[in-house]
């Protein structure tokens, strides 16, 4: 069973189980959505040639927020239960930021437009997501 897999029927099972209002989560989904992330992250590096250390820091170079916005995309894409909040804090960004990065990722793919002009960053998504 995939990792994926196994974050949907811990979530779905923990979803039954409340009636209502917020559940936090065991720390065996919180270590499957670690995992995933961390999965996602060092692909997302090595795809776009980036260490660790400069995907995370703050600086908003167009390169670097259009890795960002890749690694956001890819994570949401492959898992859905992956919360903003959570990608947000791996990156420690505000999920407001994320859900625009995800949103213009989507917008650009959806339309098949060049993202940025650029149809290789396309081409390197598209790389991500396999």
């Amino acid at each position: 069973m995939s990792i994926i897999n196994e974050v949907y029927d811990c979530l779905k099972k923990e979803n039954r189980r409340r009636k209502g209002g917020y559940t936090r989560r065991s720390t065996r989904q919180e270590d499957l959505i670690n995992n995933i992330l961390s999965d996602k992250f060092f692909k997302t590096c090595r795809v776009f040639g980036f260490t660790p250390d400069e995907l995370r820091a703050s600086k908003r170079a167009r390169p670097l927020v259009k890795a960002r916005q890749a690694f956001m995309y890819a994570c949401k894409k492959e898992c859905k239960y992956v919360a903003w909040m959570d990608l947000g804090r791996y990156l420690n960004l505000n999920h407001a930021t994320i859900m625009h990065g995800y949103e213009k990722v989507s917008n650009a793919l959806e339309n098949n437009e060049k993202y940025g002009a650029e149809q290789e960053y396309v081409d390197l998504i598209n790389r991500l997501l396999e």
